[in-house]
C-alpha cells in the first residue's frame, strides 16, 4: 500500500485510490489487534514473567514485554492514522471528480471531535479547541 502513490501523473496530479485498500487495512488491524492481545496475554501467563527469578532478570523480562507492548499499540495507532489519510484521500477524489473547488477535504479536523468555542479573557477574541481528540 505504501509503495503506491495516490497521484497521477502531471499536470493533473488526479487522485487515484485503490478502493480495496481500506477494507484489507480494517482486516489487517482487526486481525492484529486479536494477535497482539494473545500473544501478549501469552506472554504474561508464560513461566518468565510468573516463575521466580532473580529481581534483575524480572525486570529485564518485564521491560522487553512491556516494549512490545508499546510497539505493538504504536503499530496501531500509525494503522488508524492511515486509515484517515485513506479517508482525506477518497474525499479529495470525490471532490476533484466532481470538480469542485474547496479546501473542506483538508479539515480534517472537523471529522475527529466537536468544536467549543473558547474566549480569551484579554482581547475578547475567540478561537476553537478541539474536544474527544
Amino acid at each position: 500500500m505504501l509503495d503506491e502513490l495516490p497521484f497521477g501523473p502531471a499536470p493533473e496530479y488526479r487522485i487515484e485510490t485503490n478502493p480495496n485498500f481500506k477494507e484489507s487495512l480494517r482486516s489487517a488491524i482487526n486481525l492484529f489487534n486479536e494477535k497482539r492481545t494473545e500473544a501478549l496475554n501469552n506472554l504474561y501467563r508464560g513461566e518468565v514473567i510468573t516463575g521466580a527469578q532473580p529481581l534483575d532478570m524480572a525486570a529485564d523480562v518485564e521491560e522487553m514485554a512491556a516494549s512490545c507492548g508499546y510497539f505493538s499499540y504504536n503499530l496501531i495507532i500509525f494503522a488508524e492514522e492511515m486509515k484517515t489519510f485513506l479517508d482525506i484521500l477518497e474525499e479529495l477524489q470525490r471532490l476533484q471528480e466532481t470538480d469542485v473547488r474547496s479546501w473542506e477535504w483538508l479539515k480534517f479536523w472537523k471529522r475527529l471531535g466537536k468544536k467549543t468555542p473558547v474566549r480569551d479573557s484579554e482581547e475578547g477574541k475567540s478561537c476553537t479547541v478541539l474536544t474527544g481528540v
